[in-house]
């Protein structure tokens, strides 16, 4: 929390406990509702700004050093929520070994919730694509998309991008065995409809080496340099630039 939410929760409660020495019980049930949803606001505030590091920014050794800062202040604890998005960073940073580490400690816990499982799940597949495993990620996109069905109470935004994670999921899937049918109009597609910088970024990525199998060069170009333009510290851009390496040594080789 910042210091000006500090502030103000303790004017509520300074407000509320004026109140509820003169109040009857009618008075004081409201007063309670206000001052759990003053809470909820802050948190809720301060938990969208840190995450607004990966989703806008594409920054999540940002993300990665602010959650550490705020564990060893006891801001933070371990709950599933926190390690999947913490996990995400990580794999999103190429720091492949500390992912390994923060799912094996997301298996640790009660995975009971229906919204725990989709966060588990989610966060399996998405370790299981960065490292290759083809497989497992497959079974774990499965998983997630069958956790999704009992999901009644997920926002409807919320469940229309995992669905549209576990398309692009299976897509690269799908590049992986060689079969790239409709994979460059549906990551054009997903690009124009998505609004999270970072799934932008991903999507520029994995359109980029789709164009490299064509040996589209120019339009591989013009991806890749968006990743690097917009990609801040993704591990991607280290792979972008290394591909936009080998574009301009083919092109120079003509």
């Amino acid at each position: 929390m910042k210091y000006y939410h500090f502030f103000i929760l303790f004017v509520a409660l300074l407000v509320i406990n004026i109140c509820l020495n003169n109040s009857s019980l009618i008075i004081k049930i409201p007063i309670f509702i206000i001052v759990a949803l003053i809470y909820y606001y802050i948190i809720m505030s301060g938990m969208k700004k840190i995450t607004s590091y990966i989703n806008n920014e594409c920054d999540p050794k940002k993300y990665i050093t602010v959650y550490n800062k705020r564990l060893l202040k006891k801001l933070r604890n371990n709950s599933i929520n926190e390690l999947a998005i913490l996990g995400n960073a990580f794999i999103l940073s190429g720091e492949i070994n500390s992912a390994k580490i923060n799912l094996d400690l997301m298996n640790q816990l009660p995975i009971k919730s229906i919204n725990n499982k989709i966060l588990y799940y989610y966060c399996q597949s998405l370790f299981y694509l960065e490292v290759k495993n083809f497989s497992s990620a497959s079974i774990a996109l499965n998983q997630l998309e069958e956790a999704l069905t009992y999901a009644r109470l997920l926002p409807s935004a919320a469940k229309k991008n995992y669905e549209s994670y576990i398309l692009r999921g299976r897509y690269l899937i799908n590049i992986s065995n060689n079969n790239y049918e409709g994979a460059v109009e549906y990551f054009n597609t997903c690009f124009l409809n998505v609004k999270q910088n970072l799934t932008k970024v991903l999507v520029e990525f994995s359109l980029g080496e789709i164009y490299m199998h064509f040996e589209r060069y120019n339009e591989a170009k013009e991806a890749f340099e968006y990743v690097v333009q917009n990609g801040n510290t993704l591990y991607k851009v280290q792979l972008a630039k290394e591909y936009l390496k080998r574009i301009s040594c083919q092109q120079n080789e003509k």
